[in-house]
């Protein structure tokens, strides 16, 4: 059982180090388009904030557990325009 327990806490952090891998190369690529663009070219795009807060806290997951944090969201958030990757 223990074995067990150990197994799928190690699936649980690959899974977290690949997902912030995949999440570190859409930002870098983010960054490296916003840095060949002039401030007049970059284009807001509205953002799915429900979309966007979940791929926060992802980011933020072993913090917010290891804090013992508590996010409350409110239920009906409208979309927000930004640059993405600038914003996370």
């Amino acid at each position: 059982m223990k074995e067990q327990n150990l197994n799928s806490e190690l699936v649980e952090y690959i899974d977290f180090i690949i997902g912030n891998a995949k999440r570190l190369q859409d930002m870098l690529d983010g960054l490296l388009s916003y840095s060949k663009l002039n401030v007049k070219d970059i284009a807001l795009a509205e953002i799915d904030f429900d979309e966007f807060i979940q791929d926060v806290l992802k980011n933020l997951k072993f913090k917010i557990e290891q804090s013992h944090a508590h996010i409350t969201l409110p239920e009906d958030v409208p979309n927000i325009r930004g640059y993405r990757i600038l914003l996370l």
